[in-house]
């Protein structure tokens, strides 16, 4: 369902029901509604975009009237989906940033939105600012490999609700994904620590640079950086690690990011066009290795307007039949329009990332800038 034209102007948009968009609204009886904040600049495609959107208070939306404000409560705010050994089990905390407390009366978790009752949950108190863990989900467990993650209030009346769904994909042992800080908007990998405040985040390789919209003739690019202080093989087991979303590519075993270092992902063939690789140099500087520090091709186009890159390692499955799952290392889904920063399509600018420490997280629109292209190089 779709929701809200603003001042009875026909609005023109794609949604979707992928990562990013608000997936109560994928199957859950929510409606999608524009932020407020989103209106303004809807003629320049801003609805295009999954962080301009959010689900309806109430299951049904609220059609021909605005929609109340969305209730400050408990969220999910940290799980473990593969505890990495049989005694180690699946579990979820929840986390209350409101002034009061809040019971947990009639709130239930579930892996299945179009069955959130599950687990119905014990009518405990949550404190202000406290948090609860929850290891014996009776009713379903979480999948190693990825699946969704259900919070629901339904005490029978119109105040029913599927309160978020998190949509996780595969999960490394004994690695659990939390918000930082606790109650943010922003998901990372990090040493469990349920029932209390949330641990710094695993420092990791991100997507550092991206040139979605580039100066005619040059070419589009994605950027690769390690922070750490060591070297980052970008295989496991012999399977090369990938980039997935707008563009797909599968890094050749082997491959590796040194310690500061930068790669560079393009979607022609470094090996067999040579002659483009120096056409890459002349156009943004720097010098270039095909499979050393300049990879492709890879497969698809980086759109002008909104898209999702993933930086992703594989696991291997625990269903033998599904070979490989992918965990996501760094994740971005951009946009050209607010409340990303302006300035970076067909301009000749690239979007430049601010913060690469642990604890920025690459979807946050705060933590990027328009910036010179400077691919393969510290900015």
């Amino acid at each position: 369902m779709l929701e809200d034209f603003w001042n009875g102007t026909i609005a023109e948009f794609e949604y979707g029901d992928g990562r990013g968009w608000p997936l109560a609204a994928d199957g859950g009886g929510h409606s999608l509604v524009p932020l407020d904040t989103a209106l303004l600049e809807e003629p320049q495609g801003s609805l295009n975009y999954a962080g301009n959107w959010r689900a309806s208070t109430n299951p049904g939306g609220s059609p021909g009237q605005d929609d109340p404000a969305v209730p400050q409560t408990v969220v999910i705010n940290e799980f473990l989906a593969n505890g990495g050994t049989p005694a180690e089990d699946d579990w979820v905390e929840l986390y209350n940033p409101a002034s009061a407390s809040v019971s947990l009366a009639n709130w239930y978790l579930s892996d299945d939105v179009l069955e959130p009752t599950k687990y119905r949950l014990p009518a405990v108190s949550v404190p202000s600012h406290g948090y609860v863990k929850f290891d014996n989900l009776q009713g379903f467990g979480l999948g190693a490999d990825g699946e969704d993650l259900v919070l629901s209030y339904l005490p029978g009346t119109a105040q029913d609700r599927i309160a978020e769904v998190i949509s996780f994909k595969a999960q490394e042992p004994g690695v659990s994904l939390g918000r930082y800080p606790d109650g943010g908007a922003y998901w990372f990998r990090m040493t469990p620590s349920g029932g209390k405040t949330n641990t710094k985040p695993l420092l990791s390789a991100v997507i550092d640079e991206i040139m979605y919209s580039p100066a005619e003739p040059n070419e589009e690019y994605i950027e690769v950086y390690n922070p750490t202080t060591q070297s980052i093989a970008l295989a496991t087991q012999s399977i090369g690690w990938r980039l997935d979303g707008a563009v797909d590519y599968n890094f050749p075993a082997g491959s590796s990011i040194p310690a500061g270092g930068r790669i560079v992902v393009v979607g022609f063939d470094p090996q067999a066009e040579p002659a483009r690789v120096t056409e890459f140099a002349a156009a943004y500087g720097g010098q270039f290795t095909a499979n050393g520090n300049l990879f492709g091709p890879w497969q698809g186009n980086l759109s002008n307007q909104s898209e999702r890159v993933s930086l992703e390692k594989p696991q291997v499955s625990s269903d033998p039949a599904a070979g490989v799952d992918w965990v996501i290392v760094d994740e971005v889904i951009y946009s050209a329009v607010s409340p990303w920063p302006a300035g970076t399509d067909g301009t000749g600018d690239g979007l430049q990332r601010q913060h690469a420490d642990e604890t920025h997280s690459g979807s946050d629109p705060a933590n990027w800038q328009p910036a010179a292209p400077t691919p393969g190089n510290a900015p």
